[in-house]
């Protein structure tokens, strides 16, 4: 296919993959995350109805579509260009497609919390918690390789969150 050039756009929902509600106020970013040399080329925040509205993206779509919000495993999606694009009078190069109605579906993410007592039912202040992984290997044994880590406040409790789904010990 011919080169894109110009601006593209992008627009469509976010929503809740378990209960299909909207989230709002997620983030929408095209281009690489926030990092200490390079910010995202284009972004936005969700409206209330899960909606959103990229525009002056560029159009080499080297980059996917991430989004982030808070209690949801982050995403990317690979925007797929559709039949609808102007084409310029050169017909080497196609300009401004706009792709509609993206559908993205976020799972939520888990939570590990619990408390730590001593024989006697006492809190146990400063506890060392580690949530693994299991990984099989070639032998029959698995692996287990930290996944996250915290200690127990001055009540035994802890919380690890912002797990994706699967299985941790």
């Amino acid at each position: 296919l011919p080169p894109l050039t110009g601006a593209c756009e992008a627009s469509g929902r976010v929503m809740n993959a378990v209960t299909g509600h909207p989230l709002r106020n997620a983030w929408m970013f095209f281009g690489p995350k926030f990092s200490m040399y390079r910010h995202p080329a284009v972004q936005t925040r969700t409206d209330s109805g899960g909606r959103f509205d990229l525009q002056s993206i560029p159009c080499d779509w080297g980059l996917p579509l991430g989004v982030r919000t808070n209690g949801f495993v982050e995403q990317e999606e690979e925007p797929k260009l559709g039949p609808t694009y102007r084409v310029q009078p050169e017909p080497q190069f196609r300009t401004q497609p706009n792709i509609t109605g993206m559908l993205i579906k976020m799972v939520p993410t888990g939570v590990i919390a619990g408390k730590i007592t001593d024989g006697h039912g006492n809190p146990v202040e400063c506890a060392h918690v580690t949530v693994a992984n299991a990984y099989p290997s070639i032998d029959p044994r698995r692996w287990l390789t930290p996944y996250r880590e915290t200690v127990t406040d001055d009540l035994g409790r802890y919380r690890l969150f912002d797990f994706p789904a699967g299985q941790y010990y």
